[in-house]
């Protein structure tokens, strides 16, 4: 379980920066970042409550969704939940939708599928493709995820101890994974290119100082409604908690 959770915090944090890019948003302050994830940490806890048994996560096809739509409004979403809460109640009105043919379904996935590859491709264009050492990095990244996974699949890893190899087996049977720490491994140890080279810009690091900007909250996406930054301002302890912004940005 920790290791699904682990999984699943490292695959949001990448759709929240992709959804960022497609929505021409800055880079998500580590504030937000963290709110987002205690979010989906309460949202997992009230479906356990109320009986779901799947955990609640972000999901991925929603941000391709986001790209072909145009749409990137929050209150779009809010709507969609009610709606959603509206259906789970009256039970007769999911029915209705559960009516629709899977081979629309279907389509509807595939075209999300396909529109999230191309934003994933799309996001590599910050990277320096002409430099033979990120093209040789991507390569052996994309291939690794693809090989890998399918030779543990045929012979599993046994270390002696149950739990250890299940956990091993698990995480090196996901091609994402395989794929994305090969790729973490050799871009960060391989010499041989700048830190632009490998697509790291001025706003990409605003990762690591957007809460201590002198930039205001209202400038951004991410920022709260005016009556809770009031709220903000007069306790100042609040600015301390990791998940809320700090009093030099509400300034």
């Amino acid at each position: 379980m920790i290791i699904s959770c682990m999984m699943v915090v490292i695959e949001s944090l990448g759709n929240y920066a992709i959804l960022a890019k497609v929505s021409q948003e800055k880079s998500p302050p580590l504030s937000s970042l963290n709110r987002a994830i205690m979010g989906e940490g309460i949202g997992a806890c009230l479906a356990g409550l109320m009986g779901v048994g799947t955990g609640v996560t972000t999901y991925s096809e929603n941000i391709a969704a986001v790209a072909i739509t145009r749409v990137a409004s929050r209150f779009t979403m809010q709507i969609a939940s009610l709606i959603l809460i509206f259906i789970g109640i009256f039970t007769k009105l999911g029915a209705v939708f559960a009516t629709i043919p899977e081979a629309m379904i279907g389509g509807v996935l595939s075209m999300g599928l396909c529109m999230l590859t191309g934003i994933g491709i799309a996001l590599i264009q910050s990277v320096d493709l002409k430099l033979s050492r990120n093209v040789t990095i991507l390569g052996i990244a994309t291939i690794m995820g693809m090989i890998v996974p399918d030779y543990f699949a045929e012979n599993p890893i046994d270390v002696g101890n149950p739990e250890i190899s299940q956990t091993l087996n698990i995480l090196f049977n996901i091609r994402q994974f395989t794929g994305g720490i090969v790729a973490c491994v050799l871009d960060n140890f391989v010499g041989g290119a700048t830190r632009a080279q490998r697509g790291f810009t001025d706003n990409d690091e605003l990762l690591h100082s957007h809460d201590n900007d002198s930039d205001t909250l209202e400038q951004d996406g991410y920022s709260f409604p005016k009556p809770v930054n009031k709220v903000l301002k007069k306790l100042p302890i609040l600015s301390k908690l990791p998940f809320m912004p700090s009093l030099k940005r509400l300034s």
